[in-house]
């Protein structure tokens, strides 16, 4: 598990985009203070703090069933052209055998969306330098 998780569907007093840390404990914690006041030489003030803790086992469960995302660890580079090469070759297949199954409005549909997806594709691998 990464050192912090994001919240990506709300649960108990956690909202989407709030981020658990891993403590040193190997507990993850939500911490959240405010304080307000009137200015420097004012008495009146209000303040806020709020804690919450997960185990680690806990915090596992959340990530399977799709409440917590891992977060910070470095992503596996993805080069953009050999993505542009295999989306290419997704929607051509796709082109090519999947259209004539469908009805014929959709079929037209669809082969435009496809045709113009190709098009912009190809034109952004002719940019590669």
């Amino acid at each position: 598990m990464t050192k912090e998780l994001k919240v990506i569907e709300p649960f108990g007093i956690m909202d989407e985009g709030d981020t658990l840390t891993l403590s040193e404990n190997g507990n993850y914690v939500y911490t959240e203070s405010e304080e307000v006041n009137d200015g420097e030489n004012s008495t009146m003030f209000a303040s806020y703090n709020s804690s919450y803790e997960i185990s680690e086992d806990y915090a596992k469960i959340l990530v399977e069933e799709g409440y917590l995302e891992e977060v910070g660890d470095a992503k596996e580079f993805v080069n953009i052209f050999t993505e542009i090469d295999n989306l290419l070759a997704k929607y051509t297949k796709e082109l090519n055998e999947n259209v004539d199954k469908l009805p014929a409005a959709l079929k037209v549909e669809r082969t435009t969306v496809l045709t113009n997806m190709i098009k912009l594709l190809n034109h952004l691998k002719s940019l590669k330098k």
